[in-house]
């Protein structure tokens, strides 16, 4: 079950059966793969959430279990991990129950005989943590009253820009218009516009 990462040592059996019982206690996600994804083994959180056996899994893919675009990232992390060598992480969308939910992925290379055997990883679930930021640089880069992006956003937004134009090579200008007594301006547009459709409706 657990031979894939622990090849490297020489635990007993009984030492394996712990392993899993740990990894079956945890509320996080728990993987193993060979290097071409197929998954070896998943600890009982996967197994309930997806209605599988163990054995069902075996051999299967992210392919046969996400959507596409979800698929796509993990397989592209794990060659990433095995090619080289490193742990990654990364924040990874993908849907349960019709949810659209963000997992962070924590993934390691299983390296034995400087042999890159396959892929051990967990990921968590943090869609809240990321709904909380979402709010939170929404109230920083929004004005409260009106709803409208502030002097904040603009600035990280000019940067933005100028930073992508920098790295196209493409020449950019920035044209600012100041529009005097705004208020009274937009005063009067407003009462224009309601003049119009009153003289409709009632035409």
């Amino acid at each position: 079950m657990l031979d894939l990462i622990l090849s490297t040592q020489h635990e007993s059996s009984e030492e394996l059966l712990g392993l899993s019982e740990v990894f079956d206690a945890v509320d996080a996600y728990i993987f193993i793969k060979d290097v071409d994804g197929h998954y070896q083994y998943v600890n009982k959180k996967v197994l309930d959430t997806f209605g599988v056996t163990l054995e069902g899994i075996k051999g299967k893919t992210d392919w046969h279990l996400f959507s596409f675009r979800t698929a796509k990232a993990m397989r592209l992390n794990d060659k990433q991990v095995v090619e080289k060598r490193k742990p990654s992480q990364q924040k990874i969308p993908f849907s349960i129950d019709e949810s659209e939910l963000y997992h962070l992925t924590v993934s390691s290379p299983i390296v034995k005989n400087n042999q890159v055997l396959g892929v051990i990883g967990f990921a968590v679930d943090v869609s809240k943590d990321m709904a909380e930021r979402q709010v939170l640089l929404e109230e920083a880069n929004t004005d409260g009253l009106t709803g409208c992006f502030n002097r904040r956003y603009l600035h990280l937004a000019l940067e933005e820009e100028r930073t992508n134009y920098k790295e196209l090579g493409v020449p950019s200008s920035l044209l600012i218009i100041d529009v005097d007594r705004f208020n009274r301006l937009t005063t009067s547009m407003v009462t224009l516009l309601v003049i119009a459709f009153w003289l409709m409706w009632f035409q």
